[in-house]
């Protein structure tokens, strides 16, 4: 990689991702990103944090959700992170849980 001009040049045929992470309430994201792999632990390091649910979607004009398709243990991988795929921009809503 380089550096310069405050702009950073991957190698060629690198996929580029990113993310938004919204803390919406205690145990609840709002994440919107691309190509990128998000995980989640207690900041507190008291117990094990696992998704509880994950819902694709949007918000309408006025600030309402509108959850579309929900994701399941296939695309949690059990409740493990959620996934952007690098071709398109996405919007999901995450509850989590904890255990110990």
């Amino acid at each position: 990689p380089t550096l310069g001009a405050g702009r950073w040049d991957a190698p060629a045929g690198t996929p580029l991702g990113a993310a938004l992470i919204l803390r919406i309430a205690p145990e609840e994201f709002v994440v919107m990103g691309s190509g990128a792999v998000i995980t989640f632990a207690s900041a507190d390091g008291q117990g094990k944090v696992g998704i509880e649910s994950v819902q694709e979607g949007c918000y309408e004009q006025g600030g309402a959700w509108k959850g579309s398709r929900w994701l399941n243990g296939d695309q949690t991988h059990q409740g493990r992170h959620i996934r952007f795929p690098a071709d398109a921009w996405q919007i999901q809503r995450v509850k989590l849980y904890r255990y110990a």
